[in-house]
Order: C-alpha cells, then sequence, then structure tokens
C-alpha cells in the first residue's frame, strides 16, 4: 500500500496539478485529505480541490478540519469518497475518518469534544473489521508526538486520538491541523504523520511493506 497523504490546503487550489503529477510518478493506492481543504469555504473551492486529484485515477479520500463548513459532508457537489465518522476499505487495509477538530482558542466551524470524538470513535471502530490493517485519517493529531507540538512547545494534540491509537494499534495515523508540526513519529507500531500544510506545497508518501509502516516528507519545490 502507497498513499500520498495531503492536509491544510485553506483553499490553494495552485498546488493541485503539480501534486497530482507527483502521485501519478509515486504510482500511489490512494490520496488522503486530511481537512482544512477550505479557508472557512466555501464549499465550492473544496469541491474543485478534491476534483482536480481525481485525474490521478485512485481513490482519493477526505475528511473536514476545523475551517471548513460541515455542510461539506453531505453537499451534492462533493465527489466521495468522504470517510468522515465512516470506513472504507482498500486493497485490505480499512480507511476510517474523524474529521473537525478539538476545540481552539480561535474561531472555528467544525469542532467537537473529546467525550464527542470518543463516542463517535467507538461507534465507528465497532463497525469495522478490526483485525484487517487499519489507516486512521484525523484531522487533529494525537496528543504528546512530534506531530502535535505548537511554536511555544506547547503539545495540543488530542487525547482520545492518543487513546484510540494505542487501543485499536492502527498501522497508520494521517493528521494535519499543527501547520507548525511537519513531523513524522510512532507510538508503539504506529506510524503518525503530519506532512505540513499543502497550501505550501508539503506532502508524505506512506508506504506499507512491513509491519511498521514508512513515510517520506517532502515538497513540490
Amino acid at each position: 500500500m502507497k498513499i500520498m497523504t495531503l492536509t491544510d490546503f485553506h483553499g490553494t487550489y495552485a498546488v493541485i496539478p503539480k501534486l497530482a503529477r507527483i502521485a501519478q510518478q509515486e504510482s500511489v493506492d490512494a490520496i488522503v485529505i486530511a481537512g482544512d481543504i477550505t479557508n472557512f469555504g466555501p464549499i465550492s473551492t473544496a469541491s474543485q480541490i478534491v476534483r482536480g486529484l481525481l485525474v490521478v485515477g485512485v481513490p482519493t479520500l477526505w475528511i473536514p478540519g476545523n475551517c471548513d463548513p460541515k455542510e461539506m459532508i453531505s453537499h451534492s457537489s462533493m465527489p466521495q469518497l468522504s470517510i468522515h465518522f465512516s470506513s472504507t476499505e482498500i486493497n485490505d487495509t480499512v480507511f476510517l475518518g474523524f474529521g473537525g477538530s478539538t476545540p481552539t482558542p480561535f474561531p472555528g466551524m467544525y469542532e467537537f469534544t473529546e467525550e464527542e470524538y470518543m463516542k463517535k470513535a467507538k461507534d465507528t471502530f465497532e463497525k469495522i473489521d478490526t483485525s484487517k490493517k487499519i489507516v486512521v485519517v484525523s484531522h487533529v493529531p494525537p496528543y504528546n508526538t512530534s506531530t502535535d507540538v505548537l511554536y511555544s512547545g506547547i503539545k495540543v494534540g488530542s487525547k482520545t486520538m492518543r487513546t484510540i491509537v494505542e487501543e485499536y494499534e492502527p498501522v497508520a495515523f494521517l493528521c494535519g491541523h499543527i501547520h507548525e508540526s511537519r513531523n513524522s513519529d510512532y507510538i508503539g507500531n504506529t506510524l503518525v504523520v503530519n506532512p505540513g500544510p499543502a497550501m505550501n506545497g508539503y506532502f508524505g508518501i506512506v508506504e506499507g511493506k512491513e509491519e511498521r509502516w514508512r513515510s517520506n516528507l517532502s515538497s513540490i519545490e
């Protein structure tokens, strides 16, 4: 399994053609967008960005971020596959998603408490075969890794997402949200990747060839 992981476009379409070419050159099996496709809308911008990646010809999975309108999930103009609080299977790997974010000090369109995330997580995991390889896609990173650190050094990831990783042991956890924490890390054998904001040309290539998955963080420049 080979995945291009993207996040935090914040409405920047200009990077899409180059990202699509790289995805084709890398022969990825899927493209994942971990939220903040827009910068507080409009939905038409999100649709344009996702559709721009469909030319690669592989499944393009997406979730909303806290800067995306929640109506985006069911809007008729948005191409599927949204995996927000749901799942899909590709090449015997189950992808499931958690959009939005935990509350932030800044105005957000789509936020959930840790308790709400925990309930949604349990409901979502109950519907999948947990004996298969699982990739979690979440806008907010799990707490206490190198992917959730603000410039001040404060760790602001979700404790619920950390619990999910520790309990279900997915092979990979793909996230974003914290622009300054472009990095990869491990929780046990779970690879955690924040590829950095796609609006700046950043992306990640994640590969699962063995028990411990690997990643390469890069940019279009």
